[in-house]
């Protein structure tokens, strides 16, 4: 039974099983759990996120397992249908298109992933900087926390263009989530700094199937180098964007150059192109065919039927493409500063 299987939830009810033991990393005692609850073993699905992830996951471990992937299902498909409805960067209808023939999407929601929710929060955040409410705005990009490496390119947009009160949102929320990590597990650096070096077959057991350049150099024997050379192109990239382009489109940019610039990334990550290709999208009608065929099914082909060697350069470079595009805009076009107010163009009339 679909229920019976290992999914990403199933990592996350064993952290919060666990929470409060030293045990909260320790993969023997993730598989041993994991044989108990669906009688099936899995190595590279153990708990690997910060302890208030954990203590998040807690009330759900109230109920059998079954039940509580069950009833995570349904609340990640609830996320990812409020991001249709609340994503302010183009008409409704584009943003449903873009997610119902999405296949991370589908990814997400069949392995219990938890991205729909960045996009939650992503879709959130965007609304308030539309209200004009920057600590709001910074404090529900906070709560992508989880998945803490797509974050890593957002100072590149808040330090640049000094956005002190987005700023102050995030590091309020941030502090309040360390503050539970030494609540609920006081012993927590130690434990979690020896689970960030646990061999990288126990956090993705494909690791040259994600979409990032770690994936992109996987064939040459030194993916960490191509982490670097992925650092550097992304920060290329988006410096004329997180200068120039409007918050919203920058704000989308970034999270998904923190995706590509990654060194462990989930395949469903590549979740998050959504926002960020649709927004540039909106902004640039030349790019709305190219966004149509990096968001279709054809884009994440190779990861759907497992190619390894042309699975991240289908799906990243299409999308790092339009990034560069976009920068380039901002570079020879001078787009200028954005408003808190101002929307971005739709494509068409207003959805």
């Amino acid at each position: 039974m679909e229920l019976d299987k290992i999914r990403d939830f199933t990592g996350f009810y064993i952290g919060a099983r666990l929470l409060g033991t030293d045990r909260i990393y320790d993969v023997p005692a993730n598989v041993a759990m994991q044989r108990t609850l669906t009688g099936r073993t899995k190595d590279d699905v153990v708990f690997v996120r910060p302890p208030f992830w954990a203590a998040a996951i807690k009330p759900l471990t109230a109920l059998p397992y079954r039940k509580a992937l069950l009833l995570w299902k349904l609340l990640i498909i609830g996320c990812t249908l409020s991001f249709i409805w609340l994503f302010p960067l183009c008409p409704r209808r584009y943003t449903a298109i873009g997610v119902f023939w999405s296949l991370p999407v589908a990814l997400a929601v069949a392995i219990a992933q938890d991205t729909p929710l960045i996009l939650l929060w992503l879709a959130l955040a965007l609304m308030a900087w539309r209200c004009g409410r920057p600590m709001l705005c910074g404090a529900l990009l906070a709560l992508c926390l989880p998945k803490f490496y797509v974050l890593v390119m957002l100072p590149l947009l808040l330090f640049q263009r000094r956005y002190f009160k987005v700023l102050t949102g995030f590091a309020t929320v941030g502090l309040v989530a360390v503050a539970i990590n030494f609540a609920v597990q006081p012993n927590w650096i130690r434990l979690y700094w020896a689970a960030l070096n646990l061999p990288a077959r126990h956090m993705n057991g494909r690791p040259s199937m994600m979409p990032n350049f770690y994936s992109l150099f996987a064939w040459t024997g030194h993916p960490g180098t191509g982490v670097v050379i992925g650092v550097a192109v992304v920060m290329v990239a988006l410096w004329p964007i997180c200068r120039k382009a409007s918050f919203e489109l920058a704000l989308t940019s970034c999270l998904l150059g923190g995706v590509f610039a990654s060194y462990h990334a989930n395949d469903s990550d590549a979740i998050l192109a959504i926002p960020a290709l649709l927004g540039a999208a909106a902004q640039y009608r030349q790019l709305v065919p190219w966004a149509a065929v990096a968001l279709s099914p054809v884009a994440f082909a190779g990861f759907l039927f497992y190619w390894p060697s042309i699975a991240a350069p289908m799906f990243l470079l299409p999308c790092l493409a339009i990034i560069v595009f976009v920068g380039i805009q901002h570079v020879v076009g001078d787009k200028g500063h954005d408003k808190r107010r101002e929307p971005i163009g739709a494509i068409g009339e207003s959805g």
